[in-house]
């Protein structure tokens, strides 16, 4: 299972935080909820380097999604862009072995 599986399954039985600012808002504040951030492949750089910055800070893993805003929305459900989002509850889904650096894209997370 990829990715964007991955992403579909969180975003129905998971809980995230979509969109630069509001990423950026939790990053910043004392009790983040954050345990992953994606970053779409043309996330603004004033956005960008200011959510790496938060991340490093906060201990807070970054993923970047190979493609655009565009398809991370259509991967996580949406009709609209998505440049950054922030995981707070996996839920049903093993994205956060992503961020370990545990599976590469179409690995399967439930059976290593």
């Amino acid at each position: 299972m990829g990715l964007d599986e991955e992403l579909e399954i969180c975003s129905k039985s998971g809980k995230m935080i979509l969109g630069c600012k509001a990423v950026i808002r939790d990053l910043g504040s004392r009790a983040t909820r954050s345990k992953l951030i994606i970053l779409a492949n043309n996330c603004p750089e004033q956005y960008k380097e200011r959510i790496e910055k938060f991340a490093k800070l906060t201990n807070v893993p970054i993923l970047r999604y190979d493609a655009g805003a565009l398809e991370l929305g259509k991967a996580v459900g949406k009709k609209f862009l998505v440049s950054a989002l922030a995981i707070v509850d996996e839920g049903d889904s093993s994205i956060l072995k992503y961020a370990e650096g545990d599976l590469n894209e179409g690995e399967n997370p439930r059976n290593p």
